[in-house]
């Protein structure tokens, strides 16, 4: 079974676990819903559509929320570009 990693802007290399560096905070990616769709979805979405049955979500925070706990993403963004695939983290 195929799984497509990791849903979804995983840019950022550095500083994307607060602990890493010894920082308060993590670094997040913050990215428009437009660009979420128009430029970082469509790989994932045709990944699916290719036979792929799964996403990993991606370790990093993204618009300032942990991407494995963000709920828009896994609830509202993967059903938009109908990923019909699990998740997991």
């Amino acid at each position: 079974m195929a799984t497509i990693k990791h849903f979804i802007g995983n840019e950022q290399e550095h500083f994307r676990q607060s602990w890493e560096w010894g920082l308060p905070n993590a670094m997040s990616s913050n990215i428009d819903d437009r660009t979420l769709h128009e430029i970082y979805g469509w790989p994932f979405q045709d990944s699916v559509k290719a036979g792929v049955a799964s996403v990993m979500c991606s370790y990093q925070m993204l618009n300032n929320s942990y991407s494995c706990g963000n709920s828009k993403l896994l609830n509202g963004i993967l059903k938009v570009h109908n990923l019909h695939a699990y998740n997991f983290s």
